[in-house]
């Protein structure tokens, strides 16, 4: 990275709620409002993409002024920027604090001027290593807690980050409240920074209010026996049209190398192509049983659509207005709706998390998550799952067994 200026006049991102800090690489963020869209266009124009992401304090201003934003923020250079038919949705690294002294309206965008800060030196008669070991065995005796905010964390990782890098690293993934997030981005002391982030993350375990969103998300309990199925009955088996099937029939997959060769002319993530790897190594070690089944396992994983993507606009304003124009009253699902959204945006669990509306027929659930999908930009698929006596037909069965199928739900 070239040396960086002491101040810099660049387009200015003004986030909601996002505080972002230094050598943390951002999640993917959905910029809606015309004059954040357009700041975005002036940077991404420019050779060195840079940008500054400032927090506005109130979530609900449209139009923030100076005053009603935070002063610290950070410089960042845009490292994806994907438009879309209402929205950006771009993703950046941030390369350093500053501290936003101007900010002007020029033509459609924000732009502002940010001084570069840098933090205080560790004090001489103070061992940054012992300070950094501090942190981790703290957060080894909380492991429990680590586990639940999908935080990694080993030695080695310690061993290579600066008492700043570090501090950065687990607040970024420990603290989810915008005002505790910015008073770590504020403290310039790092002994002071490392004190705060231990006695906020000491009061999120306390108070069990930082893993909210990680229970909300953590796997079902699972039963510990599943009805042994020898085979599918026809009737579960979904109806497909007669070309479909013969399609189906013609891509199937009669050998390792055919399989092996699928993988390159389509994306494939790499956890998933290491596994179909391996079931192919497995091929050559089992009898002709199982490897039929190993065949059909392997057709079902190469054919899912990998690199398809939908980006989730979750523009809570969006949301809302959606909302309003298509239901009259149901005050408390659409409150409820927009709260899920909103720790959908702070979540950093990839895992998928689960509304579930009940009600007589009529009262409005289809229409709810019809009205969900329009605003997030997703397509909506109707399931009917009326009569399934067996969880296995919803999970899937177990490989072991003879003509076993995935489930309903995949």
């Amino acid at each position: 990275m070239d040396k960086l200026q002491s101040s810099y006049n660049l387009p200015v991102v003004i986030t909601r709620n996002q505080v972002y800090f230094p050598k943390n690489q951002s999640d993917d963020l959905d910029a809606g409002r015309r004059f954040t869209v357009d700041a975005i266009d002036a940077a991404d124009a420019t050779a060195d993409k840079l940008i500054i992401v400032v927090t506005q304090r109130d979530y609900h201003d449209h139009t923030p002024k100076f005053e009603k934003i935070h002063k610290f923020g950070v410089l960042a250079r845009l490292t994806k920027v994907r438009k879309l038919q209402h929205h950006h949705t771009i993703r950046f690294e941030p390369l350093a604090i500053v501290k936003l002294v101007e900010l002007d309206f020029t033509g459609s965008y924000y732009s502002g001027e940010g001084l570069v800060v840098n933090s205080l030196p560790v004090p001489d008669n103070v061992d940054e290593n012992n300070l950094k070991d501090g942190l981790y065995r703290y957060l080894q005796n909380n492991i429990e807690y680590v586990r639940r905010l999908n935080l990694t964390l080993n030695e080695t990782l310690v061993e290579s980050l600066s008492l700043d890098e570090l501090t950065y690293y687990v607040a970024n993934r420990a603290l989810l409240l915008t005002e505790e997030r910015m008073a770590i981005l504020r403290e310039l002391d790092p002994v002071a920074r490392l004190e705060l982030l231990m006695k906020l993350i000491e009061k999120a375990i306390k108070n069990d209010t930082v893993t909210a969103v990680s229970q909300i998300i953590r796997n079902k309990a699972r039963s510990d026996q599943v009805k042994k199925v020898d085979r599918r009955s026809a009737e579960d088996i979904p109806l497909v049209d007669e070309t479909e099937e013969e399609i189906e029939e013609e891509e199937d997959f009669d050998s390792g190398e055919e399989i092996l060769a699928q993988l390159k002319l389509r994306y494939y993530p790499q956890h998933i192509a290491s596994r179909v790897r391996k079931e192919v190594r497995k091929m050559n070690r089992v009898d002709q049983n199982e490897k039929s089944r190993i065949i059909e396992y392997l057709d079902w994983v190469i054919k899912l659509p990998y690199d398809q993507e939908t980006i989730d606009n979750l523009d809570l304003d969006n949301i809302r207005k959606v909302l309003d124009k298509d239901h009259y009253g149901l005050k408390e699902p659409k409150q409820r709706i927009v709260e899920f959204m909103a720790v959908k945006r702070l979540a950093k669990s990839q895992q998928a998390t689960v509304l579930c509306f009940y009600g007589p027929p009529g009262t409005g659930k289809t229409s709810l998550a019809i009205s969900i999908a329009t605003a997030m930009g997703r397509k909506l698929v109707k399931a009917s799952l009326g009569g399934i006596d067996d969880e296995s037909k919803l999970r899937g069965f177990l490989r072991t067994y003879v003509g076993s199928q995935p489930g309903n739900i995949i």
